[in-house]
């Protein structure tokens, strides 16, 4: 099965690379339950694109067999 798109692991490593261009976040938002939910939505995020992944990668075996290509 080939592997479309990015994996959680790599949309969460980018997420927190936007982020920490700009170290004065951390400062301002100093509150936990802040940055408590920040790494929640990272983490979701790249759960939730990596769900669609998998599930492009179904839906173009779906229609390679539909089509008779496997």
């Amino acid at each position: 099965m080939s592997t479309y798109g990015m994996s959680k692991d790599e949309v969460v490593r980018e997420l927190k690379t936007e982020i920490e261009k700009d170290p004065d976040l951390k400062y301002y938002l100093n509150n936990e339950y802040v940055e408590r939910l920040i790494e929640l939505l990272i983490e979701g995020i790249g759960k939730v694109i990596e769900k669609n992944n998998r599930k492009v990668e179904k839906d173009k075996e779906k229609e390679a067999f539909a089509r008779g290509y496997r």
